[in-house]
């Protein structure tokens, strides 16, 4: 969870990022669902 003030694309870049450094403690990520934002831009790469 975030912050009201983050926006949905951040908040989800630092839960991916969060997930990584907990490292074997987070195994896997079985779904992550994303919309396309207004702009249309990537949300990962």
């Amino acid at each position: 969870m975030t912050a009201a003030n983050v926006p949905e694309r951040e908040g989800g870049k630092q839960v991916i990022k969060r997930g990584k450094q907990m490292g074997q403690r987070v195994r896997r990520v079985h779904t992550v669902w994303f919309d396309g934002s207004y702009d249309s831009t990537p949300f990962y790469q």
